[in-house]
């Protein structure tokens, strides 16, 4: 078997909720007002679309649960909201 090079990518990322900056955009409130996480050195997976959130994050960004579906992460099996 070939060894392959692992390669580890990752960024500096602020994220928002996006219902948030619309209503900003709109004036319905203040832009500083828009919850945001700043995530230093967040790890990036290029096989992936989509973004992995803790708890904690979701609910310091007000975000809400739109859907539901089986994922498979380094812990095993898991149900991810959407």
């Amino acid at each position: 078997m070939a060894s392959q090079e692992v390669i580890r990518v990752s960024v500096d990322a602020t994220i928002e909720n996006l219902v948030d900056v619309w209503d900003a955009e709109r004036g319905r409130i203040a832009a500083e007002d828009v919850p945001r996480v700043r995530i230093r050195e967040a790890l990036v997976d290029t096989r992936v679309m989509g973004l992995a959130l803790p708890t904690g994050l979701i609910r310091q960004l007000g975000l809400q649960k739109r859907s539901e579906r089986r994922v498979t992460t380094s812990d095993g099996d898991a149900t991810a909201q959407g």
